[in-house]
């Protein structure tokens, strides 16, 4: 296949760039993680329980939701029509984002929003009522709330109380599936609240960035990467194979294991180098992170421009950068917890 090997045009960039956003890869850590979310379907109209997804930002929780969103609100949309006496529009599955300040007020009208009710108004009251009708009459049967780290006390105050117990007694009354997603503080929201923290006792996974520990997570990161050579190659786009043993500790060390940095590392270079030249080497991954480092614990290090033997020992280095500044996060979050307790 002929490689291009001039200046590309800024819509097809652009189209480059949608590409690389768009791109899902079926990583063993995915596969797990939509298994676990799956198990949660025999629950379905049978019993009020709960899973907690967790995971740093920038893993691909979000996308990891909407597939499983996707997926299933149709097939059982057609389920809940094949048995339905009367014409009604399912809405099996209602996912959202927790607000950054909830209350339960705005939770009820960031649900009915989500269900597709537009403009959602009233008081308090008159908003939980109609949640209560929207699950009844849709036949809502899974919530799935994003951002559940914002339930936090520290971030929201008393009303977090109210909006647990506002997610407690709607699970309680209708037989809800309910999945939260978010940071790994958000476990400590739902730990908070004693009866919630036994119904999301079920099922929980934990999302953890890519690694290279040992070979079977080497070859994981390597059929991630596979996927975005494909990529170049299906739009025609000279470009070093990631794959390759000279780019992928490179690009890992870069990213530190994090799909999103990795994808804005690649928005650089292809928006850098293609509009320019119209083909990428490794050069412009060293100019691209240059320009925008994702890798805070490397410092002026550019894995891109050092040799194989310096990369793996940077990579020793970063690990144990890593483990502390891990620790010292921890450390800080527990002494808060101590003050408040106190």
């Amino acid at each position: 296949m002929q490689m291009r090997n001039k200046s590309t045009s800024t819509s097809l960039v652009m189209d480059i760039i949608d590409a690389i956003e768009k791109k899902v890869t079926q990583s063993n850590q995915f596969k797990d993680a939509m298994q676990a979310l799956e198990s949660m379907l025999v629950f379905v109209d049978r019993k009020s329980i709960g899973m907690l997804m967790l995971g740093d930002t920038g893993l691909g929780k979000s996308t990891l939701l909407d597939k499983f969103v996707n997926k299933h609100h149709h097939l059982l949309s057609e389920q809940i029509l094949k048995g339905a006496e009367y014409p009604i529009t399912p809405v099996p599955i209602i996912k959202f984002q927790m607000p950054e300040h909830p209350t339960v007020k705005c939770v009820c009208s960031d649900l009915l929003t989500a269900a597709g009710h537009t403009k959602p108004t009233g008081t308090e009251k008159e908003l939980v009522s109609r949640i209560d009708t929207l699950i009844r009459e849709q036949r809502v049967k899974i919530l799935v709330i994003d951002e559940c780290q914002h339930l936090l006390r520290e971030h929201a105050g008393k009303r977090t109380t109210d909006v647990l117990n506002f997610i407690k007694n709607r699970m309680n009354k209708h037989h809800l599936v309910v999945i939260v997603a978010g940071i790994p503080t958000a476990e400590a929201a739902v730990q908070e609240h004693a009866e919630l923290a036994e119904r999301f006792s079920y099922q929980s996974f934990r999302l953890l960035p890519f690694s290279l520990v040992d070979k079977e997570s080497l070859q994981n990161f390597g059929l991630f990467l596979k996927a975005f050579d494909q990529l170049f190659i299906d739009f025609e786009i000279s470009a070093p194979s990631l794959c390759d043993k000279n780019m992928l500790r490179p690009i890992f060390l870069a990213c530190g294991g994090s799909p999103r940095k990795f994808k804005y590392l690649l928005f650089k270079v292809v928006q850098r180098s293609l509009m320019s030249k119209g083909s990428i080497t490794k050069d412009d991954f060293a100019k691209a992170y240059a320009d925008k480092p994702y890798n805070d614990l490397l410092g002026s290090f550019n894995p891109f421009k050092s040799t194989s033997e310096k990369v793996i020992e940077k990579h020793e280095i970063w690990l144990t950068l890593k483990e502390q500044a891990t620790n010292e996060q921890h450390k800080k979050r527990t002494t808060k917890s101590m003050r408040k307790v106190a």
